[in-house]
């Protein structure tokens, strides 16, 4: 598994703010301003455990089996992550396209890093009226209790899903989340898509299957 490059926020971000954010977004930078979070995720929420994919950016043919072990890419994956996940019922078609129980035969490569969704959750009953002061610019900005997890999504297996790209696939997986009722305890708030990258390093995760469940707690 690869580690992604980049950071939070890129070049658009920095070419929204005027001179004054710019030289404080700068200080955060330096470390003169300091983020704070107020809500942070818990370490057993943060635990970071094995799932496998199949990559978009390995080919295949029509007697390819996706599902075959020794096809699949081993990706990490976090509590709260799968937690999110797991509040999904999707068809096949729309499926995220990942393993939870790994197999020695899964593929641990260290240029790999799969594409993933990011799903992000938010309190039903907060309205959005509260606001802060952004360490990084220093605007007053409205906020929300959300929660959110970054999914690994590869092919899925059938007579035609096997073959979807990854930008067929990421129309239909958005078509299946939207379409979710969450019930009354979680809302969706946005979703967003990274694709693949190959480059860097291994790390020692665990299964999926043997992390302990976590609750999404705003």
């Amino acid at each position: 598994m690869g580690r992604r490059p980049g950071g939070r926020f890129g070049k658009s971000f920095y070419q929204r703010l005027n001179d004054e954010e710019k030289q404080q977004y700068k200080n955060y930078l330096d470390g003169t301003s300091v983020h704070t979070m107020n809500r942070p995720a818990t370490g057993a929420a943060r635990k970071r455990s094995k799932v496998s994919v199949y990559p978009f950016g390995r080919s295949v043919a029509a007697s390819t089996d996706v599902t075959t072990q020794a096809n699949r890419f081993i990706a990490p994956i976090t509590a709260q992550a799968k937690a999110i996940a797991d509040l999904f019922t999707l068809s096949a078609d729309n499926d995220f396209g990942y393993q939870e129980t790994t197999d020695s035969a899964n593929i641990n490569a260290s240029n790999f890093s799969s594409a993933l969704i990011r799903i992000s959750l938010r309190d039903p009953s907060d309205t959005g009226n509260g606001t802060r002061v952004s360490a990084f610019s220093k605007k007053t900005v409205k906020t929300l209790r959300t929660r959110s997890g970054g999914i690994p999504i590869g092919r899925v297996s059938g007579a035609t899903n096997f073959a979807h790209d990854y930008s067929t696939r990421i129309i239909n997986i958005s078509t299946g989340v939207r379409g979710q009722d969450l019930g009354a305890a979680h809302a969706l708030n946005t979703i967003s898509f990274v694709p693949e990258y190959w480059d860097i390093e291994d790390q020692g995760l665990e299964d999926a299957s043997a992390a302990e469940s976590v609750d999404i707690d705003y």
